[in-house]
């Protein structure tokens, strides 16, 4: 294996909104601590759906 790729998708509920900003950093910092992701030697990307 040579790369992945990660899309989590995330619902808010109706009427919320946030700002991408945000939502780009609650996919990083999770991503810095996820055990898979700190445990393979191959290129990982976190692309949010």
């Amino acid at each position: 294996m040579t790369h992945v790729i990660l899309k989590p998708q995330v619902e808010w509920q109706a009427g919320n909104s946030v700002i991408v900003k945000t939502l780009n950093l609650l996919h990083h910092q999770p991503h810095e601590a996820c055990f898979l992701a700190n445990s393979v030697n191959t290129d990982t990307q976190i692309k949010p759906k």
